[in-house]
């Protein structure tokens, strides 16, 4: 009895999880329900663009990058050189490693490089991108934080 009452809660637990969870893609869910995974992105798709941080803020705040010499950054796609006015962004997982991806906010449009995996498994982006594209960001490298961000559309290119 005790074991099926916890194998009925472990059930209701995951299925809880499963039903919270965010999109594959990063993606807000708004335009397409059937659209899901790197080939929902072949089209735009509206997302929250978040800040990843400066490489300051990103080698110092980051465990992976605090043993790399000063002004490198361990990315999770490979590489360690870093440089706040490059255009790169994180994506949701592994399979969008390497990728271009066009970002636009209105008008305005840049090209990125997915370079890294988004520990909020969205997307998230640099300073170049950031000011590419006139969205606010902030970073205090001593306390680790920031923050920054709007909505944004990707296409994978």
């Amino acid at each position: 009895m005790i074991l099926t009452r916890a194998i009925a809660l472990l059930a209701a637990a995951s299925l809880a999880v499963a039903c919270t969870a965010s999109t594959e893609d990063g993606t807000d869910g708004e335009e397409s329900a059937n659209a899901t995974g790197e080939d929902a992105l072949t089209s735009p798709r509206s997302v929250s663009l978040m800040y990843e941080g400066s490489c300051a803020f990103l080698h110092n705040c980051s465990a992976w990058s605090r043993k790399l010499p000063a002004g490198e950054v361990q990315w999770g796609c490979g590489g360690t050189d870093c440089s706040d006015d490059a255009l790169w962004i994180a994506g949701p997982s592994h399979s969008y490693c390497n990728r271009k991806a066009k970002i636009c906010r209105g008008t305005r449009c840049t090209t990125a490089t997915v370079r890294d995996i988004s520990d909020a498994h969205g997307w998230e982006a640099s300073n170049g991108v950031m000011d590419e594209l006139g969205l606010e960001h902030t970073v205090n490298v001593a306390a680790c934080r920031g923050g920054g961000g709007g909505k944004v559309t990707v296409q994978l290119l």
